[in-house]
């Protein structure tokens, strides 16, 4: 997993608040890294000694979530913009049945897919880019591991 290097971000003294709203989508959204971390982090520790084999992927996942997070307010407030939320733990699904919290994490993973290939389309900046494609890149990796996982286990679920 994981694209881990996310540093050395720029100051842009040229603010454009169209890139700002598309990585705050991306930060803080419906299927946002904030929200991702938040998802992951209540599944993974719901499990967290029942069933090891799926906490670890929900741990794994999150580790890459929270870089992302990082690297995306980093680049929010590099580009003049704040990493102000709102009401992002109303959507937080705190089932306590695996099949459901797999069926969830598939469902965010592939909405936040379509999210960061929009804001890639639409933003010109190629650093960030670059990034954005990097993160995108986990991403898919995340959902494979995820259906992987899922379908593996799927006659136990």
């Amino acid at each position: 997993m994981g694209f881990h290097t996310f540093q050395n971000c720029f100051i842009n003294k040229d603010v454009n608040n169209y890139h700002i709203a598309l990585l705050k989508n991306l930060y803080g959204g419906e299927s946002g890294e904030t929200f991702c971390v938040l998802q992951f982090s209540t599944y993974a520790f719901t499990l967290k000694g029942k069933k090891s084999e799926f906490s670890n992927v929900f741990f794994n996942i999150l580790k890459d979530e929270q870089i992302h997070q990082n690297a995306l307010g980093e680049l929010i407030v590099s580009q003049g913009g704040d990493l102000v939320l709102e009401n992002i733990e109303k959507n937080i699904s705190f089932t306590k049945n695996i099949k459901n919290m797999f069926e969830n994490c598939i469902e965010i993973k592939e909405k936040s897919i379509i999210e960061y290939k929009l804001a890639i389309k639409r933003i010109s900046d190629l650093k960030i880019k670059k990034i954005l494609k990097n993160i995108l890149a986990d991403e898919q990796k995340h959902l494979c591991i995820i259906k992987e996982t899922f379908d593996k286990y799927m006659t136990i679920l």
